[in-house]
């Protein structure tokens, strides 16, 4: 007689529900972990709109937009001379603008670079930012290496530092991380917070970075539906194309070429859609409060 060993079916059963125990467990805890990172981002905005309104209250004008006067009697970074409101450094008007240098509007640059600068300098949010050595946008000089009007455009020239390094000494990282930054700029007479996505043109050390949509259909959902309505094209917070869209000081509306939103366009985030859902399509913008 011969002795066949194996496992029962039974065995083979507890085999296969602890597997899926273990796989679920990690789906789940993947799960929350991104909504922390998703609930740590909307704090990070909280935080920043709260400083925002505070530096207003206390200096009675928004960071970036100071009169330059002013902020130099306070020890905030300002620019003096013929070229200070031209360029738009700190003219007080109560709208964030980039430099208008001869008529070509510049990207990161002017009020939109002095915005996190001031908030750092005040001692409103945490860090330093916007202080970057290298940065001609903020001295008035002529621009090194050039902006790009389809993004937003730092000019770096001396830059030996990673990508990712080099743009978090500007602008302050979101904590749900892949990329994703936050700015402060303004559509018009509105100004908002934007989060995006931030690239190197031609990797670590060029001479401009620029705004990538890097938030997936899903994440812009879940962020616009904790913070206001759930929709891509109304309320406070807004979807849009930040590898198309022109930021320094056009329009911007919701894309419709790309897959952040369902297209044909309608008011929904394209959370439905397994081409799209996990993929960065999306860069969000949220009014000011």
């Amino acid at each position: 007689m011969k002795n066949n060993s194996g496992f029962t079916l039974i065995e083979l059963s507890i085999v296969l529900v602890i597997i899926g125990l273990i796989v679920g467990g990690v789906l789940v805890g993947r799960d929350l972990i991104k909504a922390a990172e998703i609930r740590a981002t909307i704090s990070q905005l909280e935080k920043y709109n709260t400083a925002t309104n505070t530096f207003r209250n206390k200096y009675n004008y928004l960071p970036g937009d100071i009169l330059s006067s002013q902020a130099s009697a306070f020890g905030l970074y300002n620019v003096t001379g013929a070229n200070a409101n031209a360029l738009a450094y700190g003219n007080g008007d109560g709208i964030l603008q980039p430099e208008n240098d001869g008529g070509y509007t510049e990207g990161y640059s002017g009020e939109f670079a002095m915005f996190f600068l001031h908030l750092s300098q005040a001692g409103l949010v945490d860090g330093m930012y916007g202080a970057g050595g290298a940065d001609t946008h903020l001295n008035g000089a002529t621009t090194t290496g050039g902006s790009y009007n389809g993004g937003i455009g730092y000019p770096q020239a001396t830059a030996t530092a990673t990508t990712t390094t080099m743009i978090a000494e500007l602008l302050p990282p979101a904590k749900m991380g892949k990329g994703n930054f936050f700015m402060a700029l303004s559509d018009y007479s509105t100004n908002y917070f934007a989060l995006v996505g931030m690239s190197n043109i031609s990797g670590a050390g060029s001479s401009a970075i620029v705004s990538v949509n890097n938030i997936t259909p899903l994440e812009a959902y879940n962020i616009d539906k904790k913070i206001d309505d759930g929709y891509p094209a109304t309320g406070r917070v807004f979807a849009f194309n930040a590898n198309t869209a022109n930021i320094t000081g056009q329009s911007i509306v919701v894309a419709t070429t790309n897959g952040c939103v369902v297209f044909p366009l309608t008011n929904n985030y394209n959370v439905g859609d397994p081409n799209f859902n996990n993929k960065g399509e999306c860069a969000l913008r949220f009014n000011f409060q």
